[in-house]
């Protein structure tokens, strides 16, 4: 078994916080990449050469021991390289499955087919730096201002369940519970959370003032720090969108990296963790694995920047095709009218038929009915513009044949 060594960018110091989140700005803005402000972003579509299926477990680990060949590794889409693994193919671990919030991710239009779910009660899934040597470390990270989203969707309900963590312990000094890690976005009795520390020992607890969220059900959720002003956001898909469920003023110092690091040989940078979080005063990797979250996890993305709600992966920007129309084609008796649909995506989408190329006066909803048909309308071809601020997309012809 190869010998795991330890990362070559060493953890910030206490007294250089500001100059990595420099050079992350600086490297930023120099590649350019599609998502400005984006450190890590897991939508758990496998790595980008091998497409999962229901029931393939994350990248497999041997219990934070190596990689090894079982399981497939999630991708960070960023581009950053913060791939992520799972600590075993067994009840510590983590599948992909296809229960997941939208066939779409609305920000991006980008096809959505999996999440991940727990495979038994002791899920583990985590960053591990020094084995997917990111170009941009999330690992190391303490931005002023910060966003961190998910979307999940429970199927139990315990006190604590963490669905993103950030690992590590109170760092000497700090006046708060040395047990606690820097952050947790969680659950707590099906209340919504988010409890960080910040580099001055700070702590912050923030929860959903309009109460428990539902079993069995897809929530988009955010939480965003801007330095001065911490907030809680939930999208339950009810049509509402994102909705501030909660804020609080905080005090204008970033968010910890315990650069004190773990007791384990040959790894000491803490990660951050997907689906648990650590409680408890030893500093070893493989200890105080707690509260851990049942149920499915997706399109989970850590952001150095405050975004706004119309910047989150649930708002709909951009316009897209979800289906149709339908039917593709069709056939219809004479002197008979029929009907086609579409499914457009994004935000206040608006809809425009058109026959052969030209937009047909009127046809401006979802649905399309022609009038009662005639031998002239066989082999007609109807298609529909799905437009919004963003742009407009049409979709292919459906065919229409009319019989005697």
């Amino acid at each position: 078994m190869n010998a795991i060594h330890p990362l070559v960018q060493h953890p910030p110091t206490r007294s250089h916080k500001a100059t990595p989140l420099f050079v992350i700005a600086v490297i930023l803005s120099i590649a350019g990449n599609a998502f400005a402000d984006t450190i890590a972003f897991w939508t758990f579509e496998g790595d980008g050469v091998t497409t999962p299926t229901d029931g393939v477990f994350v990248k497999d680990t041997d219990g934070r021991v190596a990689p090894t060949a079982d399981g497939i590794l999630v991708r960070d889409i960023s581009g950053n390289g913060n791939s992520l693994f799972t600590w075993n193919n067994d009840a510590t671990g983590h599948q992909y499955r296809t229960n997941v919030p939208g066939s779409i991710v609305p920000q991006t239009g980008a096809t959505n087919q999996f999440s991940i779910q727990n495979n038994g009660a002791f899920p583990a899934t985590m960053t591990w730096s020094s084995n997917s040597a990111p170009t941009i470390d999330v690992e190391t990270i303490e931005p002023l201002a910060w966003t961190i989203e998910a979307s999940i969707y429970q199927t139990a309900s315990a006190t604590h369940e963490t669905f993103v963590g950030r690992d590590g312990n109170g760092e000497a000094g700090f006046a708060s519970d040395p047990n606690l890690a820097p952050l947790y976005f969680k659950t707590f009795n099906g209340v919504l959370q988010i409890l960080f520390t910040d580099t001055g020992g700070n702590f912050y607890q923030l929860s959903d003032s309009t109460g428990a969220i539902l079993l069995n059900k897809w929530y988009n959720v955010a939480a965003v720090c801007d330095g001065a002003t911490l907030k809680l956001y939930k999208d339950s898909q009810d049509g509402a969108g994102y909705q501030l469920v909660n804020e609080m003023a905080v005090g204008g110092l970033p968010l910890n990296y315990d650069s004190e690091g773990s007791s384990t040989p040959n790894d000491a940078q803490w990660g951050w963790s997907i689906g648990l979080g650590r409680y408890g005063s030893s500093s070893a990797q493989a200890d105080n694995h707690t509260d851990r979250f049942f149920g499915y996890i997706d399109n989970v993305r850590i952001s150095d920047a405050a975004l706004s709600t119309n910047e989150m992966l649930g708002y709909s920007t951009n316009v897209f095709i979800i289906s149709g129309p339908t039917p593709a084609s069709q056939t219809v008796a004479i002197g008979n009218p029929f009907s086609f649909s579409i499914v457009g995506g994004g935000e206040a989408v608006t809809y425009q038929w058109r026959h052969a190329g030209t937009n047909i006066p009127g046809a401006t909803s979802a649905s399309y009915t022609t009038p009662a048909t005639t031998m002239a309308d066989s082999g007609s071809r109807c298609a529909a513009t799905v437009s919004n601020s963003a742009g407009s997309v049409t979709s292919n012809d459906a065919t229409l044949t009319v019989t005697l």
